[in-house]
């Protein structure tokens, strides 16, 4: 019976309803193919040839605990990083290592980037291999490689996928505040409720309704004009994903749950969001008043949604993008530039 209902769920499509997406990407396992593609990963490293490959940590991070990151070469001196970014780690282990003969592709997986507190304190640990991530080509093929594994995806779905991420509302002419690699979020979401004053921090103010078992935040700032903003560091695909997922999950609540609705009207009143956030108290929550915005906070460097985010961050946004406009929500997306961390100048070779 076990095996019966096995090979049952085996042919069910049913999963095409939300994730159709699956059958436009598989799993390099091919020992020779996955042979040949991680030493033109590793010659393209070497070679600084980086515009579509970048580091980014590869889990979830509470930025509270994070004061920066340092990779392998910089824990002996114990010099500490704002941010991770693949060009500078490059640059820099030349700088140091001063060839690359002896570099292949087990020295990233043996060589380590960790995130620090600020008493220097490791947070997290991960392998450069597993912090690489990008979508680059390989024999006219289009591969994804993210937390170390590299897949094949449809050059077909690709395509529609960047055209569907192209036409997604910009806020990025906002007055959003400057930021730095070193701008922690909290500071970052007070001064947005500055910038867009009269506005509401509710970054890390929890509230509870009757269709959650736990408590969610209503957004990081809610401002006057009915904007629902959530903020997030780093292109990590993790990360993303979770900033995604915070901004569905409070849209769906509000629109849903009337207790919910009571709860973030109750929290935002005793905040000191006065009249002009009397909107959440009502039978009903009409969603195209509110708009959803996600501001992403990185070293763009000239790059746009298409060109720095993570594939499968892109097959969140876009998921996500599509069940909020249904539901009747506006969405946007706006970056914040931190600029590049200044590389080290590389260390000249000395004759023999």
């Amino acid at each position: 019976k076990l095996c019966r209902n096995l090979t049952h769920a085996h042919d069910r499509e049913d999963y095409k309803d939300r994730f159709e997406w699956l059958d436009s990407i598989r799993p390099i396992n091919d020992p020779e193919l996955l042979s040949q593609i991680q030493d033109h990963l590793v010659g393209r490293m070497i070679d600084s040839e980086l515009d579509d490959l970048d580091l980014a940590p590869p889990e979830i991070i509470d930025w509270s605990r994070v004061a920066g990151f340092q990779y392998h070469y910089d824990m002996r001196k114990k010099f500490t990083r704002p941010d991770i970014q693949l060009a500078v780690y490059l640059h820099n282990l030349l700088y140091y290592a001063g060839d690359t003969d002896s570099i292949d592709i087990e020295y990233f997986r043996r060589k380590s980037i960790r995130a620090v507190d600020a008493d220097d304190r490791e947070v997290h640990r991960w392998s450069v291999w597993r912090c690489l991530c990008g979508e680059f080509q390989f024999k006219d093929v289009t591969y994804v490689i993210d937390e170390g594994e590299i897949f094949e995806v449809s050059s077909d779905y690709l395509k529609n996928l960047n055209e569907i991420l192209a036409k997604i509302t910009s806020r990025d002419a906002l007055a959003w505040p400057a930021a730095t690699p070193t701008t922690r979020e909290d500071a970052f979401n007070d001064a947005v409720a500055n910038a867009l004053t009269p506005a509401v921090v509710m970054d890390k103010k929890l509230v509870k309704g009757r269709m959650q078992t736990t408590e969610v935040e209503v957004c990081d700032v809610l401002t006057a004009d009915r904007q629902l903003i959530h903020a997030k560091r780093h292109l990590g695909s993790r990360d993303l994903s979770h900033l995604f997922s915070q901004g569905f999950v409070s849209a769906n609540l509000l629109q849903s749950d009337s207790l919910f609705r009571q709860a973030a009207h109750a929290k935002v009143e005793s905040l000191g969001g006065g009249q002009a956030f009397d909107f959440f108290d009502v039978e009903s929550l009409p969603a195209t008043d509110f708009e959803v915005i996600f501001v992403i906070i990185a070293g763009w460097c000239g790059r746009d949604l298409i060109d720095a985010l993570p594939f499968f961050s892109k097959v969140n946004l876009e998921r996500t993008v599509e069940d909020l406009l249904n539901r009747g929500f506006k969405v946007a997306v706006a970056r914040v530039d931190t600029g590049p961390e200044p590389p080290r100048k590389r260390r000249p070779k000395t004759a023999a």
